[in-house]
């Protein structure tokens, strides 16, 4: 072999070398963007499953404390229930910040919040009622809601 043909050769193997390495390091950068990707559905994900956890949290106790309240006779303070309604609305509001990229999520969570929007109008209705109702009463009011705790836990998974 000459020096020429030495030269030639050993370019060649350097371009298959460097158009090896520009392939491999396509590839690691597209593997990685994936991973990536990955990453930030699993974690959104988590986010709206937290965000959910916590607007449940925020119903369980309004539900208690209204509960609490038919049980009692004794009305539910004003600030109680606005720091409840408070705390679920920017739970609401988190949510519907999270959801914005799904329409299905979008969709269920406008179910939800009607829901919640007819149980506070209810709860307000039967609350200012005369508190002396028998309990027989209360429990029949109780049964009547159209939100109750499975169907607000049901719908907080579908978000």
């Amino acid at each position: 072999m000459t020096i020429a043909s030495q030269g030639r050769y050993l370019n060649i193997v350097l371009l298959v070398a460097l158009a090896f390495m520009t392939a491999s390091n396509i590839l690691a950068y597209q593997q990685m963007q994936k991973a990536i990707d990955s990453y930030e559905r699993v974690t959104h994900t988590y986010d709206v499953l937290v965000a959910s956890d916590n607007l449940q949290l925020r119903l369980n106790e309004a539900d208690f404390q209204i509960n609490q309240a038919y049980l009692t006779h004794r009305p539910l303070t004003s600030q109680a229930s606005s720091t409840l309604l408070s705390q679920i609305n920017k739970n609401i509001f988190l949510l519907s910040e999270l959801t914005k990229d799904n329409p299905i999520q979008r969709q269920n969570l406008a179910n939800l919040e009607a829901a919640i929007k007819e149980r506070v109008i209810f709860q307000r209705e039967n609350l200012s009622q005369n508190r002396e109702q028998t309990n027989k009463k209360q429990l029949e009011l109780r049964q009547s809601i159209s939100l109750d705790f499975g169907q607000s836990r049901r719908l907080c998974k579908l978000i």
